[in-house]
């Protein structure tokens, strides 16, 4: 009995990872959808090189986000929050 309650626990730490991470790539998908508006607004656009290192600037900081947010959150481990 005692291991099926560790089982159960077990299963239950996971279960909250994956909503965790469920939530945590929906954050990395709407910062990926950012990314891809300013690369479409510079493409579609006639921007000079200020305004391009501008966008530049966004698009690498969003990346930096989503790496983070992907490292911190893709290795499940019972204390993840």
């Amino acid at each position: 009995m005692i291991q099926q309650g560790q089982n159960k626990d077990l299963l239950e730490e996971k279960l909250k990872w994956v909503k965790y991470r469920l939530e945590i790539l929906d954050k990395i998908e709407n910062k990926l959808k950012e990314i891809k508006t300013l690369a479409q607004y510079a493409k579609n656009n006639n921007l000079n090189s200020t305004q391009i290192k501008e966008i530049n600037s966004k698009i690498n900081i969003l990346n930096e986000e989503i790496l983070k947010l992907d490292e911190e959150s893709r290795t499940f481990s019972p204390d993840y929050n």
